[in-house]
């Protein structure tokens, strides 16, 4: 509230609440650049196609500060909330300990259900259902994209999405 970030997508699952901030970077190499450390203080960088992007960084992190107080206000500030960036087209890390910028995970469309702790095959059944009935369409390996329906049920009118659900 009053911060002016919108969340891309929440994960909820057994370990947790994951707020997902998702971009299209195509081909951009996403490394985190890592200075200091043993007798100064350690610094992180992400830098994404050759430009320093910690924007990034802080803004998922105030995301996930907002879904936290959410949760609080509702009794389950026992629930863990992590936060994920996950980079579209983009080349990451290959190795996963690579792919932590601190609390802040790093992701792709393929690496993302091991990062929230999703069972990648249970997840493309679930989608491929969901385009059976024209909420996704699904692409080519494995890729989905929003249909129009999905589209309005991701509307900020409630209305107009319970009148889609009801349909």
């Amino acid at each position: 509230p009053g911060t002016g970030t919108t969340i891309d997508h929440l994960f909820v699952g057994a370990s947790g609440v994951f707020v997902i901030d998702a971009g299209y970077y195509p081909d951009a190499e996403v490394v985190i650049e890592r200075s200091g450390g043993r007798l100064s203080p350690g610094t992180e960088t992400l830098v994404v196609g050759g430009r320093r992007r910690n924007d990034l960084v802080d803004a998922v992190r105030q995301q996930c500060a907002d879904v936290t107080l959410g949760l609080a206000d509702a009794g389950h500030d026992d629930v863990p909330v992590t936060p994920v960036l996950c980079f579209v087209e983009g080349h990451l890390p290959r190795r996963a300990r690579q792919r932590r910028l601190g609390d802040v995970r790093l992701a792709g469309p393929t690496t993302l259900a091991d990062e929230v702790g999703a069972h990648a095959d249970h997840l493309r059944r679930l989608l491929r259902t969901l385009a059976s009935v024209g909420v996704f369409a699904e692409e080519s390996a494995g890729r989905f994209r929003l249909t129009p329906l999905a589209e309005v049920l991701g509307s900020d009118e409630p209305l107009v999405a319970m009148v889609c659900i009801m349909k």
